[in-house]
C-alpha cells in the first residue's frame, strides 16, 4: 500500500502515526477470513463524533451488522442505527455524509432493509431506507465505486466505464434529491477505468483517483483532475511518473491544501522489452510494447479484468490477452 503527500506536484513523505488505546476495537466474525466483500472498507466520522463503518462484514462485536453500522465515540456499538433492519445485502464500496446528516451509499447490493434498490441508496440519519431518493439511472452494466458529497449538496457518483464497446462517464453528477444534474458535463473515458474515490477540493474543483482502463487512459497515472462543470482542469497532472502504475484508492486535503494519496503500484516499466500483444472482442490486435530482442512469452487467456502479467512485460488487454515471439 502507498501512501504520499502531494505539494506542488512533488511528492512529500509522511509519518506514521499511532493507535488510540481508548478506542475500542471492532470485532468481526470469528473465525474471520479478510478479503473485498468479509471486511470493513470505510470509515465515516459524523460531526457529532459516532463512527459510520461499511464494507463487506455481516457482524461486528457480535452484533448483525448487514455491511454498515455506526460506533459510538467511543468504539462501541450504537444500537439506535437501523435497529432491527437487514441493511445492504451486498458490499458496500462507497460512502458519504450529506450535510443534513443523511447518508449515501454505494456498491454491490440490490437490496436494503428488503427493499429492492439497485447499487445506491440513501439512508436516514438513524439509518434506515430514505425512499424518496431517485438515484443515478443505470442505463449499463458497470459498478458503482465511489461517492462523495458537494458543500452545496450534489452528488458526485464514481463507477467504471462498463464492459461494452462504448465506455460510459465514470463520474456522474446528481442534484441533491437524486436526479441526474444537468449542468454537469463528464470528461470521455476509456473501457476499462474505474474511478474508485473523489474528492471536492476546498477551490470546488474535483480530483479523481482511480485506475486507468489502458496506458492511454488519463487515469493511469491514478489521478485526474476536473473543474466545477466537469471539464477537464488542463492545469493538472498526476506527479506519479508515466512508467508507473497507480491505482489510488483514498484522497483527502489537508487544511494547508496538500493532498494525501493513498493507493497501490501496479506496473512499473519493465526493464527488458518484450513484445504483448492485446486480443479485442473483435480478435484485431494491438501491439503495446515493441520488443528490442526476440522473447518468447507463454500465451495467457484470461477475462478482462486486470492487468496481465508476462515475464519482463506488462499490458492492459481488451478481451483476452495473447503474447508472441518480437
Amino acid at each position: 500500500m502507498l501512501l504520499v503527500a502531494l505539494a506542488l506536484g512533488k511528492l512529500t513523505p509522511l509519518r506514521a502515526q499511532t493507535l488510540d488505546p481508548t478506542f475500542q476495537a471492532t470485532t468481526l466474525k470469528v473465525p474471520y477470513t479478510g478479503g473485498l466483500q468479509t471486511s470493513v472498507q470505510l470509515t465515516l466520522v459524523q460531526p457529532d463524533g459516532k463512527v459510520l463503518i461499511a464494507g463487506g462484514f455481516d457482524f461486528a462485536n457480535g452484533t448483525l451488522a448487514s455491511k454498515i453500522m455506526r460506533l459510538n465515540a467511543d468504539g462501541s456499538v450504537d444500537g439506535t442505527f437501523n435497529p432491527g433492519g437487514t441493511g445492504a445485502n451486498g458490499f458496500i464500496v462507497g460512502m458519504a455524509l450529506q450535510p443534513d446528516g443523511k447518508i449515501i451509499i454505494v456498491g454491490g447490493f440490490t437490496t436494503y432493509n428488503g427493499t429492492s434498490i439497485l447499487a445506491q441508496a440513501r439512508l436516514n440519519a438513524n439509518g434506515t431506507l430514505d425512499a424518496s431518493f431517485a438515484g443515478l439511472p443505470l442505463t449499463g452494466l458497470r459498478q458503482l465505486g465511489s461517492v462523495a458529497v458537494q458543500p452545496d449538496g450534489k452528488i458526485l457518483v464514481g463507477s467504471t466505464a462498463g464492459f461494452s464497446v462504448t465506455p460510459l462517464p465514470t463520474v456522474q453528477r446528481l442534484n441533491a434529491n437524486g436526479t441526474p444534474d444537468a449542468s454537469f458535463t463528464p470528461p470521455a473515458s476509456t473501457v476499462g477505468d474505474f474511478v474508485r474515490t473523489i474528492l471536492v477540493q476546498a477551490d470546488g474543483k474535483i480530483l479523481l483517483g482511480g485506475s486507468g482502463g489502458n496506458i492511454s487512459s488519463a487515469l493511469s497515472a491514478g489521478l485526474q483532475r476536473l473543474n466545477a462543470d466537469g471539464s477537464i482542469d488542463s492545469g493538472f497532472s498526476s506527479p506519479f511518473a508515466s512508467s508507473t502504475y497507480l491505482v489510488t484508492y483514498a484522497l483527502a486535503q489537508q487544511p494547508d491544501g496538500k493532498l494525501l494519496v493513498g493507493g497501490s503500484l501496479a506496473r512499473v516499466a519493465p526493464p527488458t522489452p518484450a513484445l504483448c500483444v492485446c486480443k479485442r472482442m473483435d480478435n484485431s490486435t494491438t501491439p503495446l510494447l515493441r520488443a528490442a530482442a526476440r522473447l518468447r512469452v507463454p500465451v495467457r487467456q484470461q477475462p478482462c479484468a486486470r492487468w496481465c502479467c508476462c515475464p519482463a512485460a506488462t499490458c492492459w488487454w481488451a478481451g483476452a490477452s495473447r503474447s508472441i515471439t518480437a
